[in-house]
């Protein structure tokens, strides 16, 4: 399975995303990051993934911050099957997804732990789909 992960520091994490990937899904993830949201592309390509990771603090080099780039997907009617997860380092993440209209995504809180991405990715996968319109 494929997942993209819109995360700038994602070299400092990697060792407990291929743990995970190693405990959990023997292996069977691809995880590609992406530093920044115009490192990416043609946002429409998403659909090519089966998961999407994204950090809420993107880099200040990003186009779009996390929020921008989730609101961005879930409008893209050619984006189907939307598994969007968040990453982050702030609590109140709940709170700001709420006033900007956001479902409440699984939350994956940094530093990084096994089961709680492991959590993330369980509600993901029975999510249906995000969409707004």
């Amino acid at each position: 399975m494929k997942v993209a992960i819109f995360e700038n520091e994602f070299d400092e994490m990697k060792s407990a995303f291929l743990g995970f990937n190693l405990l959990y899904y023997n292996k069977s993830l691809e995880f590609i990051p992406f530093a920044s949201s115009q490192a990416f592309g043609d946002i429409k390509k998403l659909s090519n993934f089966d998961y999407v990771l994204i950090d809420i603090d993107l880099s200040k080099n990003s186009k779009l911050d996390g929020f921008q780039l989730m609101a961005q997907m879930m409008q893209d009617k050619d984006i189907t099957k939307i598994k969007p997860i968040i990453l982050t380092g702030q609590p109140p993440v709940k709170e700001k997804l709420k006033a900007r209209n956001l479902p409440e995504f699984p939350i994956i809180f940094k530093p990084l732990v096994y089961t709680q991405i492991q959590d993330s990715f369980q509600r993901a996968k029975a999510i249906d789909t995000y969409r707004t319109n």
